[in-house]
């Protein structure tokens, strides 16, 4: 796939990162490899309730584009980076 890179763990540390196309590798026996999808994807935001400034109150949901810019800090700077970009989402339409 054209929009997708992979992530290679040796013994548990990162390695090195794979950008599309053909590679050959030798065979490691401690060697992981991930793979992250690069395309813009969408994500539902779920029914949430909401009480505006004047004591309204209101259901909200959505429909968030998410697309992976880094692929070294979507891996390892957090542990699940759409489940993050959800909540920083649902946070900031709450606040609003």
């Amino acid at each position: 796939p054209e929009q997708s890179v992979i992530v290679v763990e040796r013994l548990g540390r990162y390695h090195r990162m794979l950008p599309p196309g053909l590679h050959f590798s030798m065979p490691w026996p401690l060697e992981s490899m991930r793979q992250l999808e690069l395309r813009e994807r969408p994500y539902h935001v779920k029914r949430a309730p909401a009480i505006t400034r004047d004591n309204v109150d209101l259901f909200l949901d959505g429909v968030v584009y998410l697309r992976i810019v880094d692929p070294f800090k979507a891996n390892y700077a957090v542990a699940d980076p759409i489940d993050a970009m959800l909540i920083l989402a649902q946070t900031t339409v709450r606040s609003r």
